[in-house]
């Protein structure tokens, strides 16, 4: 049986933010290498310690990038809201309402 075409490009798109999301919490080299090869790829941490001992020079530095990454994610508004534990920001939010007034104020074209 076929998937719903729209539930397909659905899952795409939630699966496309959760990566850019993650991919933006990602600060370092070793945080892009650990998200690529290990999450994406499924690379053993032992393996990339061996692969890449520039970059992670033992095992426990793998580890230690791996749960500063984790928690990055786990603290990410933006993740929490690809996810649906967060409410998206609401329209007409404080900080975009302030924007508005900067563009608009009284006496003067936009």
């Amino acid at each position: 049986m076929l998937d719903d075409p729209a539930e397909v490009v659905s899952q795409h798109l939630v699966c496309h933010d959760l990566w850019q999301v993650a991919s933006e919490a990602a600060h370092s080299e070793q945080a892009r290498l650990l998200l690529h090869q290990h999450f994406a790829q499924g690379v053993p941490l032992q393996e990339l310690a061996r692969c890449y001992p520039a970059l992670f020079p033992s095992l426990q530095s793998v580890h230690s990038c791996k749960k500063n990454l984790l928690r990055r994610l786990r603290q990410s508004r933006a993740m929490q809201q690809a996810v649906g534990l967060a409410p998206p920001p609401a329209r007409g939010s404080p900080s975009q309402r302030e924007g508005q007034r900067q563009m608009i104020q009284p006496g003067r074209t936009p």
